[in-house]
């Protein structure tokens, strides 16, 4: 257990889980019509995605750089999130 997560690999494991849930939910919208549209699905699961990313980069002692621009562009990315989320609800009302 310690190489995984002193190597990373937990993050990779954790990405790919949230990968194969993205297509899984994507396909049932597809199908179903039911749940999230694509967007909006994939505009919330991007920050986590990357903070992730940071995770992995200070587990395996990478450039506190690459944490840095992982960490801001997971904001960024939670901001676009939100604006997308604001804009879908303001539609669904009128």
């Amino acid at each position: 257990m310690d190489r995984l997560f002193s190597s990373g690999h937990i993050a990779d494991l954790i990405l790919g889980v949230i990968v194969s849930e993205a297509v899984i939910l994507i396909f049932r919208f597809r199908v179903t019509g039911r749940g999230l549209p694509p967007l909006e699905l994939i505009a919330s699961l991007i920050p986590g995605a990357l903070l992730l990313m940071a995770l992995r980069t200070a587990f395996t002692g990478s450039w506190w750089g690459w944490s840095a621009l992982a960490l801001a562009a997971s904001g960024i990315a939670h901001i676009i999130d939100m604006a997308i989320r604001i804009k879908a609800r303001a539609k669904n009302k009128s």
